[in-house]
């Protein structure tokens, strides 16, 4: 049987479920993203020689892999991937 939008509006998980989410907050990768803190601020320090040099210190860097990057960049922003989605769907955007 085909679920249509309503039927999982109705019964799908909107955000990790409470188990999950008390799990994750268990397993903290601070200490990770401050023993690499280096390395991602010298990403950045390339980027002044090209507008793509930055991708070539990436790639330079092993212990640096693009999820770490990644996470590094969202505690910049200070905004998760949920919590953005929360956010687009409470605002008036026009279409």
């Amino acid at each position: 049987m085909q679920r249509t939008l309503a039927d999982l509006e109705r019964n799908a998980e909107k955000f990790w479920p409470l188990k999950l989410s008390e799990k994750e907050q268990s397993a903290s990768v601070i200490p990770k993203l401050i023993e690499t803190q280096e390395k991602f601020i010298g990403v950045h320090y390339m980027a002044d020689a090209s507008p793509t040099a930055w991708k070539d210190g990436l790639r330079a860097s092993a212990s640096l892999p693009g999820n770490l990057f990644l996470k590094h960049l969202v505690v910049l922003s200070d905004v998760g991937g949920e919590k953005l989605q929360r956010y687009y769907r409470s605002m008036d955007v026009a279409h």
